[in-house]
């Protein structure tokens, strides 16, 4: 199995809690990003595949809610 070669990466904090919120924000988005692409790559059909990822979306809502 391919294993992707180790990196590493720095992360300038951000001093200012709208900062903060931002990268929480983007972090997130990565994350998301992720694991749609992990899901994508299952060898299931494509119909489980969105019903796999619609769980995994609404357990994140019922966990950490939403910002709107």
């Amino acid at each position: 199995m391919f294993k992707s070669k180790e990196i590493n990466v720095i992360v300038h904090y951000p001093e200012t809690e709208e900062g903060k919120i931002a990268l929480r924000e983007r972090i997130g988005e990565a994350w998301v990003y992720a694991v749609e692409g992990y899901i994508m790559r299952l060898p299931i059909p494509n119909s489980e595949k969105v019903a796999l990822f619609d769980r995994v979306l609404k357990k994140l809502y019922e966990r950490y809610g939403t910002d709107s």
